[in-house]
């Protein structure tokens, strides 16, 4: 079994079902291009607080990783007691652009990532004030921002307001800014000359053939409890699965999860290029939080 990792060859004596089962379960999956990137982060997040403190834009397709690699900074990156002072420690902060630009909306949520004692129909200004106060408080050094296209269905006014208003709390907080989102997202930031040329921007490109695809394929390989060696990173079979799953981190999910769901239920126990096609009417890249 020496293409399992410890946990899949753990699942081994498990049901059948059940073993379809964990192969849906949500995880992380390594893979180089993400570890760097969550490497990059850790470098912004240790950057030392001052004024003009880096700022990151991270693009990517929809469903290529963006925010499953947050979500993997955010927990690298976990709440902590304050033992010198009152609350906790709130190393990284991880949320959604809201829709419609919507102010008070992104007001709110920031509020709720730090407490519950606010008032959501207060005016914008007492939120800006209240918000900053707290981050303050609990020594946020990263904030970041998934998703910034969603501001892009409100009208432009608003949209120009949106940016202004990051501009304003990175400037009074002192924290570096990870704005996350896709082609459309940095077309919005590229209105804003101001917010532009404080942003460093990086990206997590479509998938092609390399050495990074195949390691990916080897964690995948890896982590699925088949009792048989597949050979993912076989030339053969890693050219099929990039094929059907257009170059995207959540279709080639997509297509190995599903050809290896077959394998359990037809007892080959191994992927093959046969139940790797046959996964193709599986992939939906629209959502990506569905990666991780």
């Amino acid at each position: 079994m020496n293409h399992l990792g410890e946990a899949a060859q753990q699942e081994l004596a498990l049901p059948d079902a059940e073993r379809v089962a964990s192969i849906d379960r949500r995880r992380w999956y390594s893979y180089p291009a993400a570890e760097r990137l969550i490497d990059y982060l850790q470098q912004v997040r240790d950057y030392p607080k001052g004024p003009r403190m880096p700022s990151v834009f991270l693009e990517s397709s929809t469903g290529n990783g963006k925010t499953s690699s947050l979500k993997r900074f955010e927990a690298e990156n976990p709440i902590v007691e304050n033992p010198s002072g009152e609350g906790v420690i709130i190393p990284v902060i991880r949320m959604q652009a809201p829709p419609s630009a919507d102010e008070g909306l992104f007001l709110s949520d920031a509020l709720s990532r730090v407490t519950d004692l606010f008032n959501e129909r207060d005016k914008p200004a007492n939120k800006i004030f209240q918000l900053v106060r707290l981050l303050k408080r609990v020594g946020t050094k990263v904030w970041a921002i998934d998703d910034l296209q969603n501001i892009e269905s409100g009208p432009g006014p608003k949209q120009q307001h949106f940016l202004k208003l990051l501009r304003y709390l990175t400037n009074e907080l002192d924290v570096a800014m990870v704005i996350a989102g896709t082609e459309e997202a940095r077309s919005l930031v590229a209105s804003d000359p101001q917010m532009e040329s404080r942003l460093e921007f990086v990206s997590l490109p479509i998938w092609r053939e390399g050495e990074d695809f195949l390691c990916l394929l080897d964690s995948l390989e890896a982590r699925f409890p088949l009792r048989k060696a597949s050979n993912l990173a076989s030339s053969d079979l890693a050219t099929l699965v990039l094929a059907l799953s257009k170059g995207t981190l959540a279709g080639i999910l997509r297509v190995v999860r599903g050809a290896a769901k077959r394998a359990i239920e037809t007892g080959r126990e191994r992927i093959t290029a046969d139940l790797i096609a046959a996964s193709e009417g599986d992939i939906d890249v629209d959502d990506e939080r569905r990666v991780s």
